[in-house]
């Protein structure tokens, strides 16, 4: 490392040290700025995992490279209520020509969740219940063997009151594990005095038939509630008519119903007319029992006619305290704009949900439903999750990141995180590290090189499914989409769609990259995916049947798929639902407990005929496979105990040394602190401070798979109570043959070092 660069990183982590005093008034001492500075010469040791990087532009067009940890608006459009600042960590801008500058936006989780290029923002919009930790340039790992409900029932009988405990329980057995963050569970509308209302009118000349309900998804199977009918001359709820209506005049149609203690199983449905006059009706639901209110939905129902749509809203009272929890006039759309929430809209065939002005309610815009082709599966619909998150506490929840570094080149930042089981709720435990490591290489090439690693305490727990990555683009700003044909040819989405490659394509029946650009001229601002075409498989395919260590087991596979539908991209806005091209590799490749794989790619930002160049000729550069760390040259990382909190520097010898990156037969350990009490813990066990609840669903003692599931518990990530502060280093399960190696309870207290189980591990230290 170079002088230079050493005094610029001081200085660096020096204002980091002034900062976390700051709000205290006091400046860092020289002892606290020591530590700092030693914390982060031990991060890059943690963090030195990845091969050297290779491939390289030209000096002399490279551009210049710019980092930084200081927010600042990146004036992209994001779901609404979304704040862009709880993701943010890091940015990485190349500032070179307008066709290749860029900046890239690395998120807590260690994600890539913002690119802007030329183009604009390429990153998918978002949710607002999970924004930044789906739709999102990430690495994600799935085990097969132990993922979902199949991997109950299908290796053996089991009985029907065994899977129904399953499915009703609120801990998930989904098995795949995020490089983002976790799913954000909406916060449910199952108290107060609830009121739902629209407006609605049928088509004059050309009438349609419409449907309208509201369900409880806590029920399995959902439960519909609520549903109100539109047509033939009258409104209906339950089948019950309500009032009679004319064709091409509104009608306000609301429902008012009790959740909670005051429910009742009956919703009052009230209807209006363009004069005042309203109908009433009683309608029980005794016989259909629902607790929460989740979701709402608006669908065309005849294969002919028009309807409109205006003012929906939903509110909540709970005592003195009025919620609006859904609130849409349509008046801030322009006409003939798709509506977020909308699905099975198929313009060619006639199936539209679009903003009109030709038809008014209180002078707004309305919302219009075309044809309903549902033999084709264009149903026109609008439908929309519900929740209340006015007092919820939970509003994210990223893969905890335990470090992160900047290259010594100042042109790339590197990171480590404990992935998560998106699910907050889960019966399964994460045993996953990804390393990620974003340089920027120059002329708009991004290089990402991902390290992987599994340190499950159990054996049977494999990752064999892959997304390397997950990710795609923003589709109206790069609505021209492609992928390369083996003789890198330009395959249109047209073609995409007749391959069927959303189900999946050998990447040997690809060129190796893909395309998505802002025009179709030769200029057009672009980005290219470079995934590669299996560089190494005949070699790994050998090494499986001569038995020797391995990381591919067969072919990978590129998926790709629009999310919304491409010719309607004009029609909406940028932050609509979805807005989103789906591009996805799944590199065959075996991740077993203990260890370690890596997989690099490269992302292209330039124009059009540039980009294509560029990603032809870093195609034989993407590059994978096992990585292993050898003892007698890994580099030891020290850790200092100063009355009960750990430390990266101290005077004389430290407690006991960790050797810095994952060698075989060894355990991460993590400094994980209470957040309640301030204790700092040692442990193997990134869920010590996670409440569990001891779960027994009769799974049969005879089932294939009972001794594994006989060890889990539920977890609730979303009541944890931890502060994962960082990876320390790796400790060795047994104890070596050789060298001065100590138990690490012997170093350490009993506050620092829970009692010890199959997940809390006492490793040998040095």
């Amino acid at each position: 490392m170079s002088k230079i660069y050493d005094k610029l990183l001081i200085l660096l982590i020096f204002s980091l040290s002034l900062s976390r005093v700051e709000g205290s008034g006091k400046k860092a001492s020289a002892a606290e700025t020591v530590e700092v500075v030693r914390l982060a010469e031990l991060m890059r040791d943690v963090l030195d995992v990845y091969p050297k990087s290779i491939f390289q532009v030209p000096v002399d067009i490279q551009g210049e490279t710019s980092l930084s940890s200081v927010y600042t608006p990146s004036d992209s459009l994001w779901g609404e209520g979304l704040d862009e600042e709880m993701v943010f960590k890091y940015e990485i801008k190349h500032i070179q020509d307008e066709h290749n500058s860029y900046t890239l936006r690395i998120g807590k989780g260690g994600q890539i969740y913002s690119l802007r290029g030329a183009f604009g923002e390429s990153v998918p919009p978002q949710g607002k219940g999970n924004p930044w930790n789906d739709e999102v340039w990430q690495f994600v790992t799935v085990c097969s063997k132990y993922n979902g409900l199949n991997a109950i029932t299908k290796p053996g009988s089991v009985p029907t009151e065994v899977v129904d405990r399953y499915k009703k329980s609120p801990y998930k057995n989904s098995f795949f594990i995020h490089n983002s963050g976790a799913y954000i569970p909406a916060a449910p509308i199952d108290s107060g005095e609830i009121t739902v209302s629209f407006d609605v009118m049928l088509n004059e000349v050309d009438p349609g038939l419409m449907h309208f309900t509201l369900r409880d998804y806590t029920n399995s199977p959902p439960v519909s509630f609520g549903d109100v009918s539109v047509g033939n001359g009258a409104i209906k709820c339950r089948n019950k008519t309500i009032a009679k209506i004319e064709n091409g005049l509104w009608y306000t149609i609301e429902m008012r119903f009790n959740l909670g203690e005051k429910r009742d199983g009956q919703i009052n449905v009230n209807v209006k007319d363009e004069n005042g006059v309203t109908q009433s009706k009683l309608i029980s639901y005794a016989d259909k029992p629902f607790s929460t209110l989740s979701w709402m939905g608006v669908f065309a129902n005849s294969d002919k006619g028009k309807f409109n749509v205006d003012n929906l809203l939903i509110k909540r009272k709970r005592g003195e305290n009025n919620t609006t929890i859904f609130n849409k006039g349509f008046e801030e759309y322009n006409a003939n704009e798709s509506f977020p929430g909308a699905q099975g809209v198929q313009p060619t065939a006639g199936s539209r949900v679009f903003i009109t002005d030709k038809v008014f309610a209180s002078g707004k815009h309305s919302l219009e439903f075309h044809d309903a082709k549902r033999k084709h599966g264009h149903q026109p619909a609008l439908t929309i999750g519900l929740s209340d998150d006015s007092d919820k506490e939970l509003t994210n929840l990223y893969c905890p990141l335990l470090g992160s570094s900047i290259s010594s080149d100042n042109k790339s930042i590197q990171t480590v995180n404990w992935g998560l089981v998106p699910q907050v709720k889960t019966i399964h435990r994460s045993p996953i590290l990804y390393y990620v490591k974003t340089r920027d290489v120059g002329d708009g090439v991004i290089e990402i090189t991902y390290v992987v690693h599994n340190f499950s305490a159990l054996e049977e727990v494999v990752f064999d499914w892959l997304n390397a990555p997950w990710g795609g683009t923003r589709m109206t700003n790069l609505p021209f989409h492609y992928l390369s044909s083996p003789e890198n040819e330009l395959w249109s989405r047209e073609v995409i769609k007749e391959k069927k490659i959303m189900n999946g394509i050998d990447v040997r029946k690809t060129g190796g990259w893909n395309l998505s650009c802002a025009s179709e001229e030769p200029d057009s601002p672009s980005l290219a995916l470079v995934f590669g075409r299996d560089r190494h498989l005949e070699s790994e395919l050998l090494k499986v049947k001569e038995g020797k260590p391995y990381c591919q087991y067969d072919n990978s596979i590129y998926r790709d798929w629009p999310a919304h539908a491409p010719e309607g991209w004009r029609n909406i806005r940028e932050n609509a639902f979805r807005n989103y091209e789906v591009a996805v590799v799944i590199p065959k490749f075996r991740l077993a407990p203990g260890t370690t794989i890596w997989y690099r790619s490269f992302i292209v930002v330039n124009e059009k005929d540039r980009a294509i160049e560029l990603a032809k000729s870093l195609v034989d550069e993407v590059d994978y496979g096992l990585r292993v760390f050898d003892p007698t040259s890994t580099p030891m990382v020290p850790v200092y105990i100063r009355n009960g909190k750990v430390f990266a520097s101290g005077n004389g010898q430290p407690n006991f040394e960790l050797f810095s990156k994952p060698v075989p037969k060894t355990m991460p350990v993590f400094l994980i602190e209470n957040e309640s009490t301030g204790r700092e813990v040692l442990t193997t066990d990134p869920y010590l401070f996670v409440p569990k609840e001891k779960l027994d669903y009769g799974l049969p003692k005879n089932h294939p798979h009972e001794n594994f599931y006989s060890k889990m518990a539920g977890l609730s990530m979303d009541e944890n109570n931890s502060n994962w502060k960082r990876i320390l280093g790796y400790g060795y399960v047994d104890k070596p043959e050789s060298g001065d190696w100590k138990e690490i309870s012997s170093r350490l207290d009993r506050k620092q070092f829970p009692d010890v189980d199959i997940w809390h591990l006492d490793l040998w230290v040095k």
